[in-house]
């Protein structure tokens, strides 16, 4: 029994010891915006606050705003060390509520910092609307040792919290390749642009400097549809997004007009030279059978020998696509090549000569008068053959 009483005494004292150390800690008084708080070996500065509907995605209830607090933290020792544990962080109103702290941007609670380090860091608070912040209580633990700050805040917010108004995008000066963007900001900002079309990666410019008026240019653009957004940071590193109401804001960038060159005519027998390659088309034969087949009542069959070589030193693709040939008659008509009797050449190695055939199926009582391609390529380079007849 005379033990137990022993060990209830010693918790009792310890206790009282406890309880005067902890008063002894506790900060009496308030501390004023921008004085030093020390606590362990870190220095917090309560520098300035505002009023927000939203921060870091935290959006304020319907009836309540966001106060919004600014505090540069410091690890003023020689050793890297966690930032001393808190139990405690509220906001105190001018009707004596109290409320918890809502985000702690970067979150510094069990972070590391090293010897000297620095970081502003912010903290969200939501309170009514009709209410005004009075002071910040902040209880820090040592040990066994509470020690208590508080932080009286200013009488008006000093925090730009706002961010820029865009207004009057307009895209002006649209090229072949380039396009320039323009808006108006209802304070100084940064101008960026981010842009993109269909099944491409997001692309961005971006100009530093702070201004009003902002005009970003892009360069080699290639054609298509282009979707961007403007995005503007005022100088407080609050940021602006104008999507355009999520429809986003579009441009489109059109190809270059296509010149064709003056076509090529030649006499059939005559040589023509495309790229690398020499053609000769040869005069016509009439048949009425080729191999098995047979035209139909009242035709005949008319056979274009071709003969090309690659002067080149690579193997080469025939520039002439058989579907791009037309056969003109004296009629006017005009007659698509027979792809089944057609023989078709391909590629050519270096040096090489090869031969290939176009056949048509035209009327007995027509006369071929030229046959006429194109390259098939976006200039569409003109190639007439005519014909002896």
């Amino acid at each position: 029994m005379t033990r137990v009483l022993l060990i209830l005494m010693l918790i009792f004292l310890i206790s009282g010891c406890i309880t005067d150390i902890a008063t002894e800690k506790t900060q009496k008084g308030f501390v004023e915006f921008r004085e030093e708080v020390h606590v362990d070996n870190f220095i917090l500065v309560f520098n300035s606050f505002g009023f927000a509907q939203e921060f870091n995605n935290n959006i304020a209830t319907s009836g309540y705003k966001l106060v919004v607090v600014s505090v540069d933290v410091k690890n003023n020792g020689t050793e890297e060390e966690h930032f001393p544990s808190f139990s405690e962080l509220k906001l105190k109103t001018d009707r004596g509520s109290l409320y918890d702290y809502e985000v702690i941007e970067p979150l510094i609670r069990y972070t590391k910092f090293k010897p000297k380090e620095e970081k502003k860091v912010m903290i969200s608070f939501e309170i009514p609307e009709d209410e005004a912040p009075t002071e910040i209580t902040i209880c820090f633990r040592e040990g066994f040792v509470k020690k208590t700050i508080r932080i009286k805040m200013p009488p008006s917010p000093e925090l730009d919290l706002q961010p820029p108004k865009i207004s009057n995008v307009r895209v002006v000066n649209i090229t072949q390749d380039s396009v320039t963007i323009e808006w108006l900001s209802d304070e100084p900002a940064d101008s960026k642009v981010v842009f993109w079309r269909a099944f491409y990666p997001n692309r961005e410019v971006y100009d530093p400097s702070m201004t009003t008026t902002h005009t970003i240019t892009i360069e080699e653009l290639d054609p298509g549809t282009y979707k961007f957004k403007i995005v503007s940071t005022d100088e407080n590193g609050n940021t602006a997004v104008n999507d355009n109401n999520t429809n986003y804001y579009v441009f489109e960038i059109s190809p270059p007009p296509v010149i064709s060159p003056p076509p090529i005519i030649a006499n059939a027998g005559e040589q023509i030279t495309i790229g690398n390659i020499t053609i000769i088309f040869e005069e016509p034969r009439i048949t009425k059978q080729i191999s098995l087949f047979e035209p139909d009542e009242g035709y005949k069959f008319v056979i274009i020998n071709i003969v090309a070589k690659n002067n080149g030193v690579r193997e080469t693709n025939f520039p002439l696509h058989y579907r791009y040939a037309k056969l003109i008659v004296d009629r006017g008509y005009q007659y698509t090549h027979n792809s089944w009797l057609s023989d078709r050449i391909y590629s050519i190695k270096p040096g090489d000569e090869e031969e290939g055939s176009l056949v048509f199926e035209i009327l007995d009582e027509t006369t071929p008068l030229e046959l006429q391609f194109h390259n098939g390529l976006l200039d569409k380079q003109q190639i007439i053959i005519k014909f002896n007849t």
